[in-house]
């Protein structure tokens, strides 16, 4: 059992860089964007080769910050704003924008499906304030998300998508040992 416990934390952290972050915070009209990538990710905005490894602090640029926020898509709502600067630790790269809709949003249209265009590989590990996160992926790149006190079964499908992942995971580790 440690063993593929080991084994699924190493293929974890091999295909790091394939995993985003997508967090958003709903406050009225206007929502608050950060997606967080490699800096890898970055190197067309940037003009270099496909297989350069630029610093954090390097890729943080407003060309990558534009070429960045263009992979998230919200319906009815405008980006405008976006920066870009090394995350916390330094290694990676976090994108922020503000988006201002039309109205006082009760669920999120999102749509990644330029993200997945640029490498259907990618995930993105989706965040919504208040509510559980899920994975996004290429084979289902368009989520609507209820926001709001008001949301009609707020959080609790939520719950059953983070199970289905989380089982999906496991079979997948377990699939691995045979």
């Amino acid at each position: 059992m440690a063993s593929g416990c080991a084994s699924a934390l190493l293929l974890a952290l091999l295909h790091q860089s394939s995993v985003k972050y997508l967090d958003l915070v709903v406050d009225g009209d206007t929502i608050s964007a950060t997606l967080t990538v490699a800096p890898s990710d970055l190197t067309e905005p940037l003009g270099l080769p496909a297989d350069a490894k630029p610093t954090a602090a390097a890729a943080s640029t407003p060309a990558a910050a534009r070429y960045t926020r263009d992979w998230v898509a919200i319906a009815d709502c405008t980006p405008a704003d976006e920066s870009a600067a090394p995350d916390l630790d330094g290694r990676f790269v976090a994108v922020r924008w503000q988006l201002r809709c039309h109205g006082n949003p009760d669920e999120l249209d999102v749509d990644l499906g330029r993200f997945f265009a640029v490498d259907p590989r990618h995930e993105a590990i989706v965040r919504v304030a208040g509510e559980a996160p899920f994975v996004a992926r290429a084979t289902s790149p368009r989520w609507v998300i209820p926001v709001g006190d008001d949301a009609p079964g707020r959080g609790s499908w939520w719950l059953v998508a983070a199970g289905v992942v989380a089982v999906a995971g496991v079979g997948f580790v377990l699939s691995r040992r045979r």
